[in-house]
């Protein structure tokens, strides 16, 4: 059995930021410095053999503009206790990592600058996957102008944002949604009416194993709204967002271990905290 981190002083992480470690080279200096937060506001730094950075971060805080402009390499950005409260100006602009869609969770976060989650054109769109942003509203600096916020993007997944956003534009829809039709988005945007989280999951075994996969179940959460996805982490990384709950992981290697998290998402984009970890080997 591999051993956990004892967390210090009480504060297990509630930050975590995929594929970033290759370029956060600093460590608490540097993603400090995007998130406008002291060093000393970040605690139990870690990353881990895939690039996977997680951290507590101990106060609100305001993410710097282009904190992780054409970052190509982040696959998710998971605040998973709200503490961060506003985007500025294309915090996420021109991630155009093919190999995984991203999946940004920002329970409090009321409201961005332009640019959020836009492309830079014909072949260099953004791909980008479950956004949750439950209080977002407006989109951008006001709901009346179209920021790009969502400008050349592929998106395979829904967008959680405010419900005011849908009649802002003076009884219409924020105009970075109107504005975002010609990316096929606008069939996505979910209008949140309330901010209830739902409960980690539980239950979690295995179905089955093999020398390259392990299929995973896990019991339906009971909650007020909804449950939309369930996001699937395998060691520290994203592999998948099963609207059922169990989820066959492949193109694993033979004889090794493997810790399975995962993340509740209801019809609202509220999201539940980590479950517990699961640990299960390939054959």
């Amino acid at each position: 059995m591999r051993k956990k981190p004892l967390f210090r002083q009480g504060r297990p992480p509630n930050t975590f930021i995929g594929g970033v470690g290759a370029t956060i080279v600093t460590g608490t200096t540097q993603l400090a410095a995007k998130l406008s937060v002291s060093s000393g506001q970040i605690h139990n730094f870690s990353i881990d053999s895939n690039n996977n950075v997680s951290c507590y971060i101990g106060r609100n805080y305001t993410m710097n503009a282009r904190a992780f402009y054409y970052d190509n390499d982040i696959t998710y950005y998971f605040d998973l206790d709200g503490k961060c409260t506003y985007l500025e100006n294309q915090v996420f602009h021109n991630n155009k990592n093919i190999s995984k869609y991203h999946v940004l969770i920002f329970p409090s976060v009321t409201g961005c600058d332009y640019g959020l989650s836009s492309g830079g054109g014909a072949g260099t769109r953004n791909k980008a996957g479950i956004m949750c942003f439950p209080k977002m509203e407006p989109i951008g600096p006001s709901g009346t102008t179209n920021s790009n916020c969502f400008s050349w993007c592929d998106f395979n997944g829904n967008v959680y944002v405010e419900s005011a956003n849908q009649t802002n534009n003076l009884g219409a829809p924020d105009l970075d949604i109107t504005g975002a039709v010609s990316s096929a988005i606008a069939s996505r945007i979910v209008y949140s009416t309330n901010t209830n989280a739902p409960s980690e999951a539980t239950g979690i075994s295995t179905i089955s194993a093999t020398t390259t996969s392990i299929h995973i179940q896990w019991d339906a959460v009971s909650h007020s709204n909804t449950i939309d996805y369930y996001l699937v982490i395998v060691d520290g990384n994203f592999v998948g967002s099963p609207s059922t709950t169990s989820l066959n992981v492949g193109g694993l290697t033979t004889a090794t271990s493997y810790d399975f998290k995962i993340i509740v998402v209801d019809e609202m984009g509220n999201t539940s905290k980590f479950s517990n970890v699961y640990a299960d080997s390939t054959l």
